[in-house]
């Protein structure tokens, strides 16, 4: 079974999303790994391509 995290890019004012740290170390199980934009509408574009 393949499992997909998601992780976001910054958003505001920030300089990191954590979000995005934490699928970058998940070498150590089968899955699929994409950072999406915080806009819903662009995320949704983004997964439709994948």
């Amino acid at each position: 079974m393949k499992t997909l995290l998601t992780g976001f890019e910054p958003f505001l004012d920030n300089s990191v999303n954590p979000s995005k740290e934490l699928i970058k170390d998940s070498d150590f199980i089968d899955v699929a790994t994409i950072v999406l934009p915080v806009s819903y509408k662009n995320a949704k574009k983004l997964l439709e391509k994948k």
